[in-house]
């Protein structure tokens, strides 16, 4: 018997992030009447904070306005005991990520022609988050701004579903970000996003471009240790067509990968609509035309341990409640992997996935946490909280000093190509009110070894 919360039972607890924990619950009416449920409810300490209720509001009044089959739905918001909650739409399958990182250590990775499939759904889902529009008809201007592969949910009956527009901007919020508080995570930001610019419907483009380059690569696209260097690579680099790490990709799903890829905003995929579009084009044409079905079937007979039934859940204890409480936690209805078989991603951009990586890594835990991170947590770096000022000198600050490394080492390059027995280094400049003797210099070889 479960924990008595207002109309609802409260049978597991699912997570627990920085802001509200996460529990499957179940709703009983009249004449044997039931349906799994999540609940989203406030921690009680952060009751008494209006930011934090606030924020939690924002978030609560903007999903409920959605009505789409491939976004979570969030059936209630209430209040009970004084904590306010949120009911939402159980989902009884995995976040993408925890999913391919799956199909990974089984060695049957995920075909390209589902990938596609996926996203492709995921692009429709955002595409009416980003055309809704208020009462009187005018534009939300909706943005998700943290698409990455743990908000995108897979269930058994092979749906699709968006979630998590806890970092959304739309233009009826009752909060704004505060100055310099830049929101989603950093190896799946768009450009705009990393500069603190405007970002609108394409930034969320980006970030599902990047998605499916990791899913048909199997290789990270943006990484590194160092949030400053991921967000220069995003930037300043350009990014290398999938066909050349995968070179069995189809010319055209290539295209449509670089295109929604672009670095500037007007030659990107203008919308997810048009992203949509052309990947279901991709795959009418393609030799083996995939739908639903095909990915249900595929998640039944390689991923069945990812997708128990809510009932399962009446016995022991499921796996993401053995794990520390974390900042995010796992997606409404997901499973995660168990802790024994965390998967990390290596350090280095681009890097090979194999079946001991996945999709993204755990961010790491809250200073004031212990033990070990939810494994659940998920695929894709913590959020950013640089401020945008601090980004930009960021980003600037790091081109300089990569330019003036480069410049050093040319220069001293160049100082040995040309050396011979009449050169001599320059006397180093003296140091104010000190009285060592410069070093003495050890005269270049005649014939210097070749650099």
């Amino acid at each position: 018997m479960g924990q008595k919360f207002g109309n609802y039972e409260l049978v597991r607890r699912i997570a627990q992030g920085g802001m509200a924990e996460v529990h499957l619950a179940r709703f009983s009416g009249v004449e044997g009447f039931e349906r799994w449920v999540v609940i989203k409810k406030m921690l009680p300490e952060l009751a008494v904070r209006k930011d934090f209720v606030d924020m939690f509001l924002d978030e609560a009044r903007l999903a409920a306005r959605f009505s789409h089959p491939n976004i979570v739905q969030v059936y209630e918001l209430g209040q009970h005991e004084g904590t306010y909650y949120m009911a939402m739409e159980y989902i009884d399958g995995p976040h993408l990520g925890a999913l391919f990182a799956h199909s990974l250590r089984i060695k049957k990775p995920l075909p390209i022609p589902l990938c596609a499939l996926v996203v492709a759904r995921a692009a429709e889902g955002l595409h009416h988050a980003h055309e809704l529009k208020d009462a009187n008809g005018v534009p939300l201007q909706i943005v998700h701004r943290d698409v990455s592969p743990q908000n995108v949910l897979v269930s058994r009956q092979g749906d699709v579903k968006v979630m998590d527009f806890g970092v959304a901007k739309a233009i009826t919020q009752g909060t704004v970000t505060r100055t310099g508080v830049v929101k989603g995570k950093v190896s799946y930001m768009a450009p705009e996003q990393c500069l603190a610019d405007h970002v609108d419907r394409r930034t969320d483009v980006f970030a599902l471009g990047i998605v499916l380059y990791e899913l048909v690569t199997r290789r990270r696209l943006f990484r590194d240790k160092s949030d400053l260097v991921v967000m220069q690579k995003i930037t300043q680099e350009d990014v290398p067509p999938p066909s050349t790490v995968n070179p069995r990709l189809p010319k055209e799903l290539d295209d449509i990968i670089m295109q929604a890829l672009q670095r500037d905003p007007a030659k990107r995929t203008p919308d997810a609509l048009t992203l949509s579009d052309q990947l279901d084009s991709f795959l009418a044409s393609s030799p083996d035309p995939v739908s639903r079905s095909n990915l249900a079937r595929w998640v039944a007979e390689n991923a069945q341990e990812l997708t128990p039934s809510a009932e399962s859940f009446s016995g022991a204890t499921p796996s993401w409640s053995q794990a520390a409480p974390s900042r995010s936690g796992p997606p409404p209805g997901a499973t995660p992997l168990e802790p024994t078989a965390r998967v990390q991603m290596p350090v280095e951009g681009s890097a090979p996935l194999t079946e001991d990586t996945a999709l993204g890594d755990a961010p790491p835990p809250e200073p004031e946490e212990k033990g070990t991170p939810d494994p659940s947590e998920g695929f894709g770096n913590a959020r950013s909280s640089m401020t945008p000022a601090q980004q930009r000198l960021a980003v600037q600050a790091g081109s300089v000093v990569t330019a003036a490394v480069v410049a050093i080492v040319a220069w001293a390059l160049l100082s040995r190509s040309t050396g011979g027995p009449e050169a001599q280094p320059s006397k180093p400049p003296e140091v104010a009110g000190t009285n060592t003797p410069p070093p003495v210099a050890t005269p270049t070889p005649a014939n210097p070894a070749p650099v």
